[in-house]
């Protein structure tokens, strides 16, 4: 008798899950890896580890992902959309602010 793989495991989860949404995430904010890397203070190859699902990133770092970018931490870690309300906040994806907006 053969036991079927966990449909959790390494393999299948890669671009599935988190992996995936922050890939997808880092495209929109239109960032390569190394960029991304660079502003989250980690190498290009562990974000490269993160975005293949080969390893977990830290919640610090997913928060500050989240944080910097506007990123609905619901959507990041669940995939789950929340409905939009004024008091959701404005989680969308841009760059962060860096006090030099003109007015």
């Amino acid at each position: 008798m053969t036991l079927a793989a966990n449909p959790v495991d390494h393999r299948t989860r890669d671009m599935s899950g988190l992996a995936h949404r922050m890939k997808c995430a880092r495209i929109s904010l239109d960032l390569t890896q190394e960029q991304l890397a660079e502003r989250l203070g980690i190498a290009r190859q562990t974000l490269t580890g993160y975005e293949k699902g080969h390893t977990d990133p830290p919640v610090s770092l997913l928060a500050q992902f989240c944080g910097d970018y506007r990123i609905d931490p619901q959507w990041l870690l669940l995939g789950v959309r929340r409905r939009h309300s004024a008091e959701d906040g404005d989680y969308e994806l841009r760059a962060p602010q860096t006090g030099k907006e003109s007015r």
